[in-house]
């Protein structure tokens, strides 16, 4: 497996994943009929980078790395993933995790923070737990509307998840992590 920054020449390998990943309604808070051109922008805007993981030259997965906030906030990394359900199940999540971590290092981060972890998306929220983000927060019912209220009336919830500073400097010293091109 190789991860490697993605360009916008990408974008039509990854147009198919965002679209399987969002069909559902479970993960994201993106409507199923978002267009290829807002998605292009979601993973290219300035300011974003974003990283493409592939397999035999096949992308498998992708996730964007951005400041959680600007100017005076921009010690602060936010970041979205989306593996290929095909390929769900077989670490891919926490190699990309792990990548990202470096990059957002690397990049001068402090600390990385998720806004909207959405609950029904309970594989991504184990994974981050176990790669030492923390809840700090949870967003009440009412901030989730539309499908996640039909799929799961009862435990529709959306967390802050946060990756502090120490837990940065512990990875990065006794880590090795995936190769970059």
């Amino acid at each position: 497996m190789n991860i490697r920054r993605a360009a916008e020449s990408d974008f039509g390998t990854m147009w198919p994943i965002f679209q399987a990943v969002i069909a559902p309604g479970t993960t994201y808070v993106f409507a199923a009929e978002t267009s290829y051109n807002d998605a292009l922008a979601y993973w290219f805007a300035p300011g974003v980078t974003s990283y493409v993981a592939e397999s035999d030259g096949q992308v498998m997965g992708m996730y964007k790395l951005v400041a959680n906030q600007r100017d005076l906030g921009s010690h602060v990394a936010n970041a979205s993933f989306m593996v290929n359900p095909n390929c769900s199940g077989k670490g891919l999540g926490r190699i990309m995790g792990l990548h990202c971590l470096c990059e957002a290092k690397k990049a001068g981060y402090l600390a990385m923070q998720f806004n909207f972890v959405v609950g029904t998306n309970e594989a991504a929220v184990a994974l981050w737990q176990k790669l030492g983000f923390s809840i700090v927060g949870t967003l009440p019912k009412p901030s989730c509307t539309g499908i996640w209220d039909m799929l799961t009336p009862t435990s529709c919830t959306a967390f802050l998840m946060t990756y502090k500073s120490k837990e940065f400097a512990k990875h990065f010293l006794v880590q090795r992590w995936p190769q970059t091109a």
